[in-house]
């Protein structure tokens, strides 16, 4: 609606106004649809920390912790997962923790 006015203006300073609005308004439309994106973007990230989280089923420091006590031998079972908890990593991780432990104590008993 403002282009319009813009176009039939009369004298080349009331276009140059018009023209000036338009700009503006354009430039506010812009500036919005930039917020709104950022916005967005912090939401979706935010999300995706939550599922990462989630699918971790501890902070990743502990989680590298857990794999390092593991791979040097400590078997002892003393990571707890949260009730409920199968599908994450950490809860797949303890599972292994477990099931090793049940083998070399059956190859330690074997061997005896």
């Amino acid at each position: 609606m403002q282009l319009r006015h813009a176009i039939l203006a009369r004298t080349p300073d009331e276009q140059g106004v018009a023209l000036a609005d338009v700009f503006a308004s354009l430039v506010r439309t812009a500036a919005l649809i930039g917020v709104l994106l950022v916005a967005a973007g912090l939401l979706g990230f935010a999300a995706y920390l939550v599922k990462m989280m989630k699918t971790l089923g501890a902070d990743p420091a502990a989680l590298a912790a857990l794999a390092n006590r593991i791979a040097k031998g400590d078997l002892s079972v003393g990571v707890q997962c949260k009730p409920g908890d199968t599908d994450s990593v950490v809860a797949r991780m303890v599972k292994m923790q477990t099931s090793l432990y049940k083998v070399v104590t059956q190859v330690r008993q074997g061997s005896e």
